[in-house]
């Protein structure tokens, strides 16, 4: 449920075109429909799984399931 909400149309947008603003807001509602309160902790969380997002869709190595066996 947070990774949909956080994610929500990532295919079809890069999320480095995300302002600030917007994955703050996204990490914010879903803080939200958990319950969770939205502490510096939980905006911090927030920031790492962005940079996580970033760094998985700009990752152009080929991954190992993707891989042929010899």
């Amino acid at each position: 449920m947070i990774s949909s909400l956080l994610i929500d149309d990532i295919l079809d947008r890069d999320p480095t075109t995300l302002t600030q603003a917007e994955k703050e807001a996204r990490t914010r509602e879903a803080a939200r429909e958990c319950g969770i309160e939205y502490t510096p902790v939980v905006r911090d969380l927030g920031n790492a799984l962005w940079a996580k997002i970033e760094a998985f869709q700009s990752d152009t190595s080929p991954s190992p399931t993707n891989r042929n066996r010899d």
